[in-house]
């Protein structure tokens, strides 16, 4: 979360602000021009992993969610199916999903109904603060449920379902043939370019 610097402002209160501020939520609080703000961000993020300091799912969600596929965009997977049905039933809709032994893939619907996805890797999860506890495999059934028992408290609803599960693998199907789209689009706008530069 980050505010417009309010006018005469104190130079001491906005620095512990921008140095220890969060929300009620968890989320960082920061306050600043644009330029400002995404500089101290990227400052605080990079401390946070480090030093160990997110105090919880939430605050680390909110640093490092990506929108795999906005809600504007999104047509259909590659068997035809619509998704907008999908994320217009679903805000809220939660998966956790282990990849291998390293990579936990947290996705969800947010309230835009666009799909976020983000990654969490042992290296950010030792820095999650109430992730930690002894066990004999960190990336195991238990923490995957403490995991899933954290973020059910702030509202995230998982459905262990064959037909939720169902969902979530129409969703990345679609999540694939977005960044399709999006890179084939990509590829012609950099022709297109190209045949400009050289149009004799």
């Amino acid at each position: 979360m980050s505010m417009e610097e309010p006018s005469g402002i104190d130079p001491k209160v906005k620095k512990e602000i921008n140095e220890e501020g969060y929300d009620e939520n968890g989320g960082m609080l920061l306050v600043g021009s644009k330029e400002e703000v995404e500089g101290i961000r990227q400052r605080r993020e990079h401390d946070l992993e480090n030093e160990g300091r997110y105090e919880n799912l939430a605050a680390f969600i909110k640093l490092n969610k990506q929108i795999a596929m906005p809600y504007d965009a999104t047509d259909k997977d590659s068997y035809g199916n619509s998704l907008k049905p999908l994320l217009d039933k679903g805000v809220g809709s939660a998966w956790l999903e282990l990849n291998g032994y390293s990579i936990i893939t947290l996705a969800y619907i947010d309230k835009d109904k666009n799909l976020i996805q983000l990654k969490i890797t042992p290296k950010k999860a030792a820095g999650i603060s109430s992730l930690r506890f002894n066990d004999d495999g960190f990336y195991s059934y238990n923490l995957i449920k403490k995991m899933e028992g954290e973020l059910k408290n702030w509202g995230f609803n998982f459905q262990d379902t064959d037909d939720s599960w169902m969902v979530y693998r129409h969703l990345k199907n679609g999540v694939n043939c977005y960044q399709k789209r999006v890179n084939d689009a990509e590829k012609a706008a950099a022709g297109d370019l190209k045949k400009k530069e050289f149009d004799f």
